[in-house]
């Protein structure tokens, strides 16, 4: 079975089915591979049937998955998600098959969304996940874009003039940004930052720090203005939140960031930072952050960024028992049309849990009657809320139902006490 599975990955048999166009094959490729990992080493035995499905969602693909597993093994994988997905594990401190596990799963978790895996009392699996098109987008090399005549036409030019002419394509065309100015980094190292925020701008976090760290450390004696200091502090502290490896040092810079220019986007990282770190002397804060943060939010061009921020917002708005006030912006990022809404449901999923938690049954009750797709996508969610407030006695508890409530629990003992 395995070697069939493999040989159609490998192969490419499945992958031009779905006529994505190139840059995402090698993506694709090594994402589809991570899936199968996880049956191929939890799997009962050879008998045992594989299912599974990898659907054409527009922007992206989603797959899911079900088999029977061993019961160490399911076991193992169980406690693996919930720390690489829910504790942000990312050390690998495993070996052999329980080493390769952790890895697939948490390479699946670099470039996926909503991932959910259920294990049920049989040791049946369930693993579904939703992978947006520009996560399997293949690194490129900017160089390799530029046209051989503009190459030989840069060459005749002196580094600064290069420099300025790659600065005029920031924002304008990223890719080509980086390519101009990498061929005259060694003359001029401070090009490092523009090429990092360029880098940042195409979504690449760790090749933005990459450049950026580097040209500070040739550059340390030239003075900027702070705006373009606080420019790439801010960018420093997302990528590190966007990595993962946010930590108090992060928070600290996003304080730096404040002290040099009152940006509103690092307002919004910088609350949620807090939020997700629980720090409970800081809740207050937060709290005045996100409402300055409101009218730069509300003035926004870029839809994703405004609907992401407005998620923050409302939780911590939420988190600070301002109900009224989440209510108001909270369709943003709650209405079904987005990408936010496709691709990021995990952090929907956060602050109905959060919602769920603080019990105000009118918020709530707002919440499903103006959004009744709620109800049904987080149906285990809303059930296990309404057993726990006696509003469906009749209904008996599956083991989905607990682990459902423990969710909330663990919510409220975070976040309400």
């Amino acid at each position: 079975m395995w070697k069939s599975i493999y040989g159609s990955i490998n192969t490419n048999r499945i992958y031009p089915r779905f006529k994505k166009g190139e840059q995402f094959t090698s993506g694709f490729f090594s994402i589809a591979h991570n899936c199968v990992a996880l049956p191929n080493y939890t799997i009962k035995n050879s008998e045992t049937k594989l299912y599974l499905s990898i659907k054409d969602i527009g922007e992206g693909f989603e797959f899911n998955s079900n088999w029977v597993a061993t019961k160490m093994k399911g076991a193992f994988l169980e406690t693996i998600f919930d720390e690489i997905v829910h504790k942000n594990k990312i050390e690998n401190e495993y070996i052999n098959w329980r080493g390769t596990l952790f890895r697939s799963l948490l390479e699946i978790k670099e470039k996926a969304t909503d991932l959910k895996l259920i294990k049920s009392s049989d040791d049946k699996i369930e693993f579904s996940f939703k992978v947006h098109l520009s996560q399997l987008q293949a690194t490129f090399e900017p160089v390799e874009f530029l046209d051989p005549k503009f190459i030989i036409e840069l060459g005749s030019k002196s580094p600064k003039e290069v420099y300025l002419i790659g600065v005029d394509y920031l924002d304008v065309d990223d890719k080509k940004c980086i390519g101009v100015l990498k061929t005259i980094l060694e003359e001029i190292p401070c090009a490092g930052l523009i090429i990092g925020i360029a880098y940042f701008n195409e979504g690449k976090s760790e090749l933005s720090n990459q450049y950026i760290l580097n040209a500070l450390k040739e550059i340390e004696e030239i003075d900027f203005e702070d705006k373009f200091n606080g420019l790439i502090a801010e960018i420093i502290a997302t990528n590190e939140l966007n990595l993962g490896i946010a930590d108090d040092r992060t928070i600290r810079m996003f304080f730096d960031v404040l002290s040099m220019n009152q940006s509103g986007s690092a307002l919004i990282k910088l609350s949620y930072l807090i939020l997700s770190r629980n720090l409970k002397h800081l809740k207050a804060f937060a709290l005045e952050n996100v409402s300055i943060a409101i009218a730069h939010n509300l003035n926004d061009e870029n839809e994703s960024t405004k609907i992401s921020g407005f998620h923050i917002i409302c939780s911590v708005l939420l988190w600070n028992d301002k109900f009224d006030e989440a209510e108001t912006y909270h369709h943003y990022f709650l209405k079904t049309e987005t990408d936010f809404y496709k691709y990021h449901f995990d952090h929907i999923e956060s602050y109905i849990i959060l919602a769920l938690a603080k019990n105000n049954h009118n918020f709530i009750s707002n919440l499903i009657l103006d959004f009744p797709h709620l109800k049904h996508r987080a149906s285990g969610l809303f059930d296990a809320w309404t057993v726990e407030n006696n509003e469906n006695i009749n209904k008996k508890w599956s083991n989905l139902d607990f682990f459902n409530f423990r969710k909330i629990l663990n919510a409220r003992e975070q976040y309400c006490n």
